[in-house]
């Protein structure tokens, strides 16, 4: 069995995109399904104008069915925030990447692509 783990990079910028000194990078590590479902959701929550992300080819699937995530990430869209992603997309993850299109997320192909990110 294989263990999740989240790892959430936070970094406060300035309108200029410049690093605030008095609020310093923070790395959080996250365990548990859970725990990092939780804190995901919490985070799209939070999000005022854009997410701009890099999955590789299972990033579709674990958003589309995983429930509150894929719930979050639809509200972000009627909302009217901006949701856009870099993926490697292919047979095996076409569905996914129709159904989060349909939903207002822009998806963008990289093949070969195995790294992941996401901005907020």
């Amino acid at each position: 069995m294989y263990q999740i783990v989240y790892i959430e990079h936070i970094v406060r910028l300035t309108d200029s995109y410049l690093p605030v000194l008095s609020t310093p990078e923070t790395t959080e590590v996250i365990y548990g399904v859970d725990n990092i479902i939780n804190k995901t959701v919490k985070a799209l929550s939070e999000v005022r104008s854009c997410v701009i992300g890099c999955w590789d080819r299972a990033g579709q699937s674990m958003v589309v069915t995983t429930r509150p995530v894929w719930k979050a990430t639809n509200e972000l869209a009627k909302r009217g925030i901006s949701l856009k992603y870099i993926t490697d997309i292919g047979v095996d993850n076409i569905s996914f990447c129709k159904m989060m299109v349909e939903n207002g997320v822009q998806l963008r192909h990289l093949p070969g692509n195995h790294k992941q990110f996401r901005y907020n």
